[in-house]
């Protein structure tokens, strides 16, 4: 293939470096999912006192940025209401006691894997190009050229 500059254009498989992508994209996905699975516990916890979801929203896309994994893996912050009950008024509670219900809303973390996604990334594992403006080297003198290079 000639690209417009009049550079051409080859395209190589490698299965070791198709292996190496894969291995790769598994440690940052599998990494990504441990500071989720973090966070599902730290908003679960009755001490927890995130109550901003834009804030909470922010902290889980920093973690997928950082990882690179914000195409595998779908999040959603979600509220939810708590409801906890309490006695009106002090002392021993009896048949008489009448119960205050107060309700708090809660954020929690659903997130899931887009397996669909990672099958279509990993067509493309080992795939990479190289470009040269020698236009007399084949494909194998462009490989070799490529991997003799200090």
């Amino acid at each position: 293939m000639v690209l417009p500059e009049g550079y051409r254009l080859w395209w190589f498989y490698s299965s070791r470096k198709a292996e190496l992508d894969l291995a790769a994209r598994s440690h940052q996905v599998q990494r990504a999912q441990q500071k989720l699975r973090q966070w599902q516990e730290k908003l679960r916890s009755p001490r927890c006192r995130q109550r901003d979801p834009n804030k909470v929203a922010e902290a889980i896309q920093n973690i997928l940025d950082y990882y690179d994994v914000k195409e595998y893996i779908k999040v959603k912050v979600i509220e939810r209401s708590q409801e906890s009950y309490r006695q009106r008024g002090r002392g021993r509670p009896g048949p008489q006691t009448e119960y205050i219900k107060h309700v708090r809303q809660r954020l929690d973390l659903e997130y899931s894997l887009d397996s669909a996604q990672l099958t279509r990334v990993r067509r493309t594992d080992g795939v990479f190009p190289l470009v040269t403006n020698d236009k007399d080297l084949s494909a194998l003198a462009v490989l070799q050229a490529y991997k003799g290079q200090p």
